[in-house]
């Protein structure tokens, strides 16, 4: 989990992970579009102006030791966490 907290850090993602609740983390053997093992976390952020939920999915590679999806709280993908090339 200390990946989580250089995630949380290089990225300044302003949100909290239960660690302690059983949602909130889940590992996948398989996820599509991501190689090896999968861990899925969700993360409560602030409630954003413009509605939504107040949770981020982050979708981490085990392989690679990189986030290889995020989810916005509305459900859509979003790369800030992406290079802009």
């Amino acid at each position: 989990m200390k990946f989580l907290e250089i995630i949380n850090d290089e990225y300044q993602i302003e949100g909290v992970i239960n660690f302690n609740h059983g949602e909130s983390i889940a590992f996948y053997e398989r996820f599509e579009g991501v190689e090896g093992y999968t861990w899925a976390v969700n993360m409560k952020v602030p409630p954003s102006p413009f509605g939504g939920g107040d949770t981020v999915s982050l979708i981490l590679s085990d392989e690679q030791a990189c986030v290889a999806y995020m989810f916005d709280p509305s459900g859509y993908q979003v790369a800030p966490h992406l290079d802009d090339e």
